[in-house]
């Protein structure tokens, strides 16, 4: 049964984080069934951040803090907490379909950074977008929406 239990344990790492210790692209991942989005957009956005990966880069609480060395965004993967300030809708739903292979580099001359926001536009469905734009702009700290 031990023995069982590990190999699961193991399945779940290779599958969930891939052989290299990230998240698999949405080209690798099963796909799942769909359901109708819950009435709660805000809701039905958070699971979508979860049911795609973002949490693993972007944090639970969407603060980020996953190193990615030699990104010109100070060596860590961006924070999404602030993507009202910066998108309008339209815009911010435009980047999560295209993604950004191609990350800056901080030195010119260093490594690529390893990690890059994956393209979704052939794996997310309107409705999902939908809800998690609405979803990443109401991690927006209050403070923060005071200001503006």
């Amino acid at each position: 049964m031990r023995r069982l239990l590990s190999i699961g344990c193991a399945a779940l790492v290779v599958v969930g984080c891939g052989l290299n210790g990230r998240a698999p692209a949405p080209a690798q991942r099963a796909r799942v069934p769909r359901s109708a989005p819950p009435a709660d957009p805000i809701r039905y956005g958070r699971q979508i951040f979860l049911r795609y990966g973002c949490v693993a880069c972007h944090g639970a609480d969407g603060k980020s803090g996953l190193a990615n060395p030699n990104a010109k965004t100070k060596d860590i993967i961006p924070p999404v907490i602030y993507v009202a300030d910066g998108y309008k809708p339209a815009e911010l739903k435009a980047f999560i379909r295209r993604g950004q292979p191609l990350i800056d580099k901080l030195n010119p001359g260093g490594p690529t950074p390893p990690f890059k926001m994956p393209r979704f536009a052939d794996w997310i469905t309107e409705p999902e977008l939908d809800a998690l734009q609405k979803y990443l702009f109401s991690l927006m700290p209050k403070e923060a929406e005071e200001k503006f």
